[in-house]
């Protein structure tokens, strides 16, 4: 099973920095409903999205203050990223 790097709120404050300037916009989608494998599952995904990605999958964006939510779909939330 192929693996990758969890993705972080630090991390996205960096791709946010560095992109901005060269982008009108920058945009997060997370499917909500969608696991590892394709399985649908109402898990908490935190083990294996991290926390950020967990929170922004269940519309938990308060705390990070460069989201702004545009739209919750049945199959994705997405976020606008605002520029720092």
């Amino acid at each position: 099973m192929p693996y990758t790097e969890v993705l972080t709120y630090p991390d996205l404050e960096r791709i946010a920095n560095r992109h901005c300037p060269d982008f009108d916009r920058l945009l997060l989608v997370v499917r909500p409903t969608v696991q590892l494998g394709g399985g649908r599952s109402n898990q908490d995904p935190s083990d294996w999205l991290g926390p950020f990605i967990a929170d922004a999958r269940a519309g938990h964006h308060g705390p990070y203050s460069l989201l702004e939510p545009l739209a919750a779909l049945t199959e994705a939330r997405i976020y606008r990223i605002t520029c720092p």
